[in-house]
């Protein structure tokens, strides 16, 4: 979209979660292989926790047929990580095996000696709260070190017998020591601390490591994240509402459509559209029932939305990279309105045949 004839825009996904696609305008005569640079570009971690190498091994181009919007755009769609193409081939020019906005998902490395690392730091960590009564190596609680080290420089001149020292009480500590180790492993697991490394000196070097700006900007980041589904129907029904007023729109059924606006394309459809199929003309497909294939036409339909108006085409632009088109042109609609006649008539025969 409205960019030098040589580019392309594409999505990457960070930290495997669908809610971080965000847009790059690259070269498409850059490779596939090329893309790593963002990631050494990048200071902080972008794999999915601490368990997986901080550079991607390799690419895969998401081939989940996506979902086109009422007004002509086409997402992700929830599955977009279900249906990935083989890894792309490093050397491959980005222009020849993906899409023009396609999602390419990175493939991480698992670092087992990490995985190893935590769990017998954090095993060993468990088993010297173990309960005492049962383990083969007592006295190796670390508070019972730390009582006993006390209890030397400070005896107590009449020691008790204490209630805490009983079975139901080791137990009950030995529970909450468990609790406390598994949420540590949650949270490596989860990313939510997932750090460049263990040692804070090398962490804190490498994570305020100044980013790469000018190997980044070769890559065109522009920020902007793509919407999900959910996110889009909550976006088109403000906007659809806002044109017409809540009144009005409920008088027109417009708050029951927008329930069910889009569609949910199926296999061979919108990202999953064959290369051999993309420059076939819709017209000349001989699909029985209408399939949304991707197509020069589509791509070009896309591109005169964005510039038709240059007076707002930047904002234009960051729309529709984030959400697609905000008011489908007349030639974007037509695509729709075929792909969502197809669906009412297959639910209906559906409906029929149960």
């Amino acid at each position: 979209m409205d960019k030098p004839d040589n580019t392309i825009n594409l999505y990457l996904r960070f930290h495997d979660e669908d809610s971080k696609d965000y847009c790059f305008v690259v070269h498409s005569t850059e490779t596939v292989g090329s893309l790593t640079s963002i990631f050494h570009a990048i200071p902080s971690p972008l794999s999915p926790n601490y368990f997986y190498d901080r550079i991607p091994i390799a690419f895969a181009a998401s081939r989940a047929p996506g979902f086109l919007t009422s007004q002509g755009g086409l997402l992700f769609g929830p599955n977009a990580a279900a249906i990935l193409s083989p890894a792309l081939d490093p050397t491959a020019l980005l222009g020849d095996v993906i899409y023009e906005g396609q999602l390419v998902l990175p493939i991480w490395q698992y670092n087992y000696t990490r995985f190893l690392l935590i769990m017998t730091f954090l095993g060993a960590w468990l088993y010297t709260d173990f309960p005492q009564y049962l383990t083969p190596t007592p006295g190796l609680a670390p508070t019972m070190l730390l009582y006993n080290l006390l209890d030397k420089f400070f005896p107590d001149p009449t020691p008790q017998p204490s209630a805490f020292d009983s079975v139901s009480w080791q137990w009950f500590f030995f529970s909450l020591h468990f609790l406390k180790v598994a949420f540590i492993y949650l949270l490596f697991y989860s990313g939510v601390f997932n750090p460049i490394s263990l040692n804070p000196f090398r962490h804190r070097a490498l994570r305020t490591r100044p980013v790469d700006s000018e190997t980044l900007a070769r890559f065109g980041p522009t920020g902007i994240r793509k919407a999900s589904v959910a996110e889009w129907r909550v976006e088109n029904a403000r906007n659809e509402i806002s044109e017409l007023g809540i009144g009005a729109a409920h008088k027109a059924g417009l708050l029951l459509t927008l329930r069910d606006a889009g569609v949910q394309l199926t296999s061979g459809e919108g990202w999953d559209t064959p290369k051999d199929e993309f420059l076939v003309p819709p017209t000349t497909t001989n699909d029985t029932p209408y399939r949304f294939k991707l197509s020069i036409e589509y791509y070009r339909a896309c591109y005169n939305y964005v510039t038709e108006h240059p007076s707002d085409h930047a904002e234009r632009l960051e729309y529709y990279r984030r959400w697609g088109p905000k008011k489908g042109s007349s030639a974007l609609l037509a695509y729709y309105a075929q792909r969502k006649a197809q669906e009412t008539k297959e639910r209906q025969e559906a409906k029929f045949l149960t």
